[in-house]
């Protein structure tokens, strides 16, 4: 019975907040709004309102808090196997062919050289 609805604004987002729970009738809504119970039910709906949003403000600050935390903590460092294992990968990164560098021989007709480059390329795969 207020302007808007919390529910609505963080759809298909980390902080959705799915299906709201009230009912959401605009007939209804007019209706209320011609009632003369109207100016005593609004304060309170706006004051539940505000009260949501508040928890709701005070809900998503903590995760951006608890963010900030995690990214202030300090990174493991890696054990020495990994670490070894990610240098020969990386070495065999850097020592692959490009592929229009294996593509180029075939192209120009020399199949037996670009089948040697594919073969030589391939080696490297892990």
């Amino acid at each position: 019975m207020v302007r808007l609805c919390p529910h609505d604004l963080f759809v298909n987002t980390w902080s959705d907040l799915g299906p709201c729970p009230r009912i959401h009738d605009q007939k209804l809504k007019e209706s209320f709004e011609k009632s003369p119970r109207h100016d005593a039910y609004v304060p309170k709906f706006e004051a539940e309102l505000a009260q949501f949003c508040e928890k709701l403000v005070m809900d998503l600050d903590r995760r951006v808090r608890c963010g900030h935390e995690r990214l202030g903590q300090e990174v493991a460092p890696l054990p020495s196997e990994k670490s070894e294992q990610l240098s020969v990968l990386e070495e065999k990164i850097r020592n692959l062919l490009p592929l229009e560098q294996v593509e180029a021989p075939g192209v120009a007709g020399k199949v037996d050289e670009a089948e040697a480059l594919m073969r030589k390329s391939q080696g490297c795969a892990y």
